[in-house]
């Protein structure tokens, strides 16, 4: 057989309705077009992808567009029977001869049904494990290509056998199976490399190992506009990410006029409504961890000497009140619809976040701004996602190696040996 022809199920649609895009030949049955209709009045994101769904659709039908096939209706009772009837149809039809009919769902009990039948079904997942995405890995290099590089006096450096890494992948050398210190580089495409700042200005803060001097390097660098950090608690993604941002908003020479901290409200007691007080009393309880390092990049530049920056700048923005021309926190579907310039945008616990959010937000970045997302995929709250499909987990899979996108992972825990182990046996 050549070629896949998919009869898509309302799952799936609802899942991501730009599914209709993705695939080239599709089979929309008619218990489909039917349920698109009824979830059109749904408020959130079910409701969302009918709308715009139906909107596609309805464009397609006017430019009588034969890229979407409709199926008539049949005599099956139930959902999961009239797409598996839909399906034996389509096989039999002699249009479609030759040809791989597929269901394509998001239903696990509407792919056991079809497997039974011996009908071809497939998950819907849009996005696709990112295990294998690191944003770095190790480098082996040969004594020849250490001596090259170690030598090296300009800012770059070739390595044309390692042209085929992603563009902003950074790489750690290595020498017979050992890590060479402080030889830390990114990839600029092309088998090119630029060197890193090993100890780079962070509010006095130091990255304490090669994956925090990685992910310091892509939030202070202006070229890369878009940055996504994956670890676990402790090491050290929200710490670095917030002094990034201070450091270029609130210190010459400044680069950003304006930090804003959002994140998807994922409760796991009481919703946002429930907490009392404006937007700024409501969203502290959500932001503390960003509170507490703020406190603790002050501690540090107290005890570097540093009194004056502490006390006026970085003290300042303990009171979220005061702090607003400097400093916001918003909910998630505040900065809808909004566009935003010349700011540095941390979204945190972006796992939390749809498919469907993350390319609300994603668009929402303006000239001159920088996004940083954060999660961790292996603690997701939002019960209709998974480590396979979350925002975070699309942007690295849609965004790696595009020249304006970086991504670091950070495996090693810092905060103290307890929360090292417990990720380790935990998770």
């Amino acid at each position: 057989m050549n070629d896949k022809v998919y009869i898509i199920d309302t799952s799936a649609v609802l899942h991501n309705w730009t599914i209709l895009q993705e695939k080239k030949k599709c089979v929309i049955p008619q218990i489909v077009l039917d349920d698109i209709e009824d979830f059109q009045n749904d408020s959130g994101e079910l409701g969302d992808n009918a709308r715009s769904a139906k909107y596609y659709i309805s464009n397609l039908l006017n430019n009588e567009s034969k890229e979407l096939e409709f199926w008539q209706d049949n005599d099956e009772k139930g959902h999961d029977a009239k797409i598996l009837k839909t399906a034996q149809e389509v096989s039999a039809d002699k249009f479609y001869f030759n040809k791989a009919i597929t269901i394509l769902t998001k239903s696990l009990s509407l792919r056991v049904k079809s497997k039974n039948l011996g009908i071809n079904s497939e998950d819907y997942d849009d996005v696709g494990l990112a295990s294998s995405i690191d944003g770095w890995e190790e480098l082996p290099i040969t004594v020849d290509e250490l001596e090259y590089i170690t030598s090296c006096k300009e800012k770059t450096f070739e390595l044309p056998n390692y042209a085929t890494l992603g563009v902003n992948e950074y790489v750690v050398c290595t020498v017979e199976g050992t890590r060479c210190p402080g030889m830390i580089y990114r990839h600029i495409g092309g088998g090119k490399f630029e060197f890193l700042d090993l100890k780079p200005h962070l509010c006095g803060i130091v990255p304490k190992n090669s994956e925090q001097i990685m992910l310091a390097n892509s939030l202070l660098n202006q070229s890369i506009p878009l940055v996504s950090a994956i670890g676990n608690a402790g090491s050290g993604k929200t710490l670095l990410a917030i002094a990034a941002a201070i450091q270029q908003v609130m210190i010459k020479p400044k680069v950003y006029s304006k930090i804003i901290i959002t994140r998807p409200i994922m409760p796991v007691g009481r919703d946002i409504g429930y907490l009392p007080g404006d937007v700024n009393d409501k969203m502290l309880e959500w932001i503390k961890p960003f509170m507490s390092n703020i406190e603790f990049i002050r501690d540090e530049n107290k005890k570097l000497g540093k009194n004056k920056l502490a006390d006026e700048k970085v003290g300042s923005l303990m009171d979220l009140n005061n702090c607003k021309d400097i400093m916001e926190v918003l909910p998630l579907t505040y900065i809808r619809g909004c566009s935003i310039s010349n700011a540095f945008i941390i979204v945190d616990e972006a796992q939390n976040a749809t498919p469907s959010e993350i390319k609300t937000i994603v668009t929402r970045v303006g000239e001159g701004s920088k996004m940083v997302l954060m999660g961790d995929v292996n603690q997701i709250d939002n019960r209709f996602l998974s480590k396979e499909c979350n925002g975070l987990t699309y942007v690295m899979k849609r965004f790696y190696d595009h020249d304006l996108y970086s991504h670091v992972t950070l495996k090693t825990v810092q905060r103290s040996k307890l929360a090292e182990l417990a990720t380790k046996i935990m998770f």
